[in-house]
């Protein structure tokens, strides 16, 4: 969504809202994937949003798993 809409990552920041990160392409049971996996889903979310925002240093350092759908191994990753 980052990707097709980056004027409302934008204007959700200019608006004063902490900017987190998601997985790019919200898998489901996200919580199935294996870390390889799970980090490209990762890695590709922060960069979406990365990308709409201009600069990594606005980015919140949170993360909500797909279905609160969390594992120990990708949590470790995170």
């Amino acid at each position: 969504m980052a990707r097709a809409n980056p004027e409302l990552v934008q204007r959700a920041q200019r608006e004063g809202h902490t900017i987190g990160t998601h997985s790019m392409y919200h898998p489901m049971p996200f919580q199935a994937y294996g870390l390889e996996r799970a980090r490209g889903e990762i890695e590709g979310g922060i960069a979406a949003i990365t990308a709409a925002l201009g600069d990594a240093k606005e980015l919140a350092p949170f993360f909500r798993f797909p279905g609160f759908g969390r594992s120990e191994t990708v949590e470790r990753y995170l």
